[in-house]
């Protein structure tokens, strides 16, 4: 049987709808239930604001926790390791905050984590709604746009395109979020009244995703 196999590429271009505000929480202590202490509070300040700016708690999400210990390397005058020596015990909270991408709850987002005193790293990043149907739309493209390379090909070789064969896909997620990059520091808000606070007027680029996948038909 005589076949052809082309790889397909897919594309979508939508808009963001969202904004993710993705939280970093760290604190040291040489006493262990110090440093939980201080790292409950971290969060239990972060929450407050963001309630108080008008954010369900349920939006909040952890993503990530975890207690480690921190060793200083010490070295010799040749900068030769002697040894570790322990420095203190840390937790890390990693949080995400996802609500619709409007100017005004961004200034309420970002003035509460201002006001929070909790004093996170943080990053803004944009994206959709509904990942999956972008998603989709991304394959779809890449499915059509495979099927017309396949019979550009077959109609000049002289043949017909015939039965699909066989679909290779490596179920890999697919990014949809936007390029725009921003990085604040909580300094650049202060201690600004919320009614007075500003957010930058940002205007993400459209999210731009693509993906492939390899087809194989058989030639009549």
């Amino acid at each position: 049987m005589k076949t052809i196999t082309v790889k397909g590429v897919g594309t979508a271009s939508v808009k963001p709808d969202t904004v993710e505000l993705k939280f970093t929480l760290a604190k040291e202590h040489r006493d262990y239930e110090k440093a939980m202490e201080l790292s409950e509070r971290s969060l239990k300040n972060l929450i407050e604001a963001l309630v108080e700016a008008g954010f369900s708690r349920d939006n909040l999400k952890t993503t990530s926790f975890s207690a480690d210990i921190e060793q200083d390397n010490i070295r010799d005058e040749n900068g030769y390791h002697l040894r570790y020596v322990f420095r203190a015990y840390s937790v890390t909270q990693r949080l995400v905050l996802r609500f619709p991408f409007e100017k005004e709850m961004l200034s309420r987002a970002l003035t509460a984590v201002a006001k929070s005193k909790s004093a996170p790293e943080f990053s803004i990043n944009f994206t959709v709604s509904d990942p999956a149907q972008v998603q989709d739309e991304i394959l779809a493209s890449a499915a059509e746009n495979a099927c017309r390379k396949a019979r550009v090909l077959a109609q000049s070789s002289g043949a017909a395109l015939g039965e699909l064969l066989r679909i290779d896909y490596n179920w890999g997620e697919i990014e949809v979020y936007s390029r725009t990059d921003v990085k604040l520091s909580n300094l650049a808000y202060g201690d600004c009244d919320a009614n007075d606070c500003f957010a930058p007027e940002i205007t993400p680029d459209d999210i731009e995703s693509e993906d492939t996948a390899t087809f194989t038909w058989s030639l009549a």
